[in-house]
């Protein structure tokens, strides 16, 4: 393996090309700035022709693909530049991004679909042009540059290793170093699962075991280069053996953890958070084993801000499916409902789903779904809140809200 920065630096990149979808203006009367992207209904195509599920760190751009000629190209969607297509390295043919900081943006690409195909670590500015890459070499299993430390200096890595043999697969960073393996798992642990990496690039959370929703038995971690792999507090009804918590999220310190826990024997899991001192609790206050006692039937997080202060993420409510963010001072509500009382108007959406939020916890990216004749539509959105301070904003705006709890 061998960096070929100083190659790809050389050669011409392809041209990116900026186009526009369906824009809608923010509303005059919305408290903060409200942008809506719908790229229109999905009927028969299995594959929609746009689709936004991963943000940059800064929240300023939502990154996924579009199709340009019948082909799927990895782009990225702002308001203020439209949707944008990245450039494709030299002798690629497919490519996507996953991770960014606003100015620096992370993917793969390969030359080949299947067992032969050669794979390189792609690095994108703000233009959207190819400035480096890391050669992974031929018969590798897709390395997806997941997360990325807020300056982009460290970028973590999925599980990486042959195609043929899954079960020797291990997280990786990529630095300007080169790759390294996270190191060796603890005893009785096996396939280890990453999602994200801290701001400051010292902490890596994910789960050991299969992601299995019949067995669900994995178990959350914390990783540093200090300590390596350290096995997180897991507490409910379930013995060591069954329990199918996971780590997902990490403040920039690497003091907050949130992920998802199981708490009784149906497997409903629930958005959980572990503080510094590394207590466990529920977002939505209920126990952690036991009685749901709380509206919330399920519960994932899906972005944490820089401090761990602010969480969005989906889950179940009252039986429908829909969105949530929590801060310690207003716990955990539907994400639906404070965006209504900003004044957004979502009377046509079925579902609201925030999947992300900035580290300055001022914008949150997301998806809008709803049915349509012969399909249904999904749509995106970004949100900024009326002031830069945190999402607290909401209590002197809307301070007389209902607490259904």
């Amino acid at each position: 393996m061998t960096d070929s920065r100083g190659m790809i630096c050389r050669l011409a990149p392809v041209s990116s090309l900026t186009f526009a979808l369906t824009l809608a203006p923010a509303a005059a009367a919305v408290a903060g700035e409200w942008n809506l992207l719908r790229p229109g209904p999905t009927t028969h195509d299995p594959l929609p022709h746009t689709g936004f599920y991963f943000s940059s760190n800064d929240g300023r751009a939502m990154l996924g693909y579009t199709r340009v000629d019948g082909e799927s190209r990895p782009a990225r969607w702002t308001p203020a530049g439209g949707v944008e297509t990245f450039a494709l390295p030299a002798g690629a043919v497919v490519a996507e991004v996953a991770s960014g900081t606003g100015s620096r943006y992370f993917g793969a690409s390969s030359d080949t679909f299947g067992e032969n195909q050669r794979i390189q670590l792609v690095e994108w500015n703000d233009a959207l042009e190819v400035v480096r890459t890391f050669d992974l070499g031929a018969n590798t299993f897709w390395g997806e540059p997941i997360s990325a430390s807020a300056t982009g200096d460290t970028v973590l890595l999925t599980a990486l290793g042959p195609y043929d043999d899954f079960d020797s697969h291990t997280p990786h960073l990529w630095t300007s170093a080169g790759i390294q393996s996270l190191g060796p798992t603890p005893t009785s642990m096996e396939r280890p699962t990453v999602w994200s990496i801290s701001g400051n690039g010292s902490t890596v959370v994910g789960w050991f075991g299969d992601f299995n929703w019949n067995t669900q038995q994995h178990v959350p971690f914390r990783w540093t280069a200090s300590n390596g792999y350290e096995l997180l507090d897991q507490r409910g009804p379930l013995n060591n053996t069954d329990h199918a918590a996971s780590a997902w999220l990490v403040s920039d310190n690497g003091g907050i953890i949130a992920g998802q826990h199981p708490i009784d024997f149906s497997f409903e899991e629930h958005a959980v958070i572990w503080n510094e001192d590394g207590i466990l609790r529920r977002l939505d206050g209920g126990p952690l084993g036991g009685e749901r006692a709380t509206h919330w039937d399920r519960s994932w997080p899906e972005g944490m801000s820089a401090d761990g202060s602010t969480i969005v993420g989906t889950g179940v409510y009252n039986d429908v499916s829909t969105g949530f963010i929590w801060t310690a001072d207003t716990g955990m509500e539907p994400f639906h409902d404070v965006l209504t009382r900003a004044g957004v108007d979502l009377s046509i959406w079925e579902s609201v789903q925030p999947s992300s939020i900035s580290r300055d916890g001022t914008i949150i990216n997301g998806q809008l779904w709803r049915r349509v004749d012969g399909g249904s539509e999904t749509a995106y959105f970004s949100y900024r809140v009326p002031s830069p301070a945190t999402l607290a904003f909401i209590a002197p705006l809307f301070l007389h809200r209902n607490r259904r709890r």
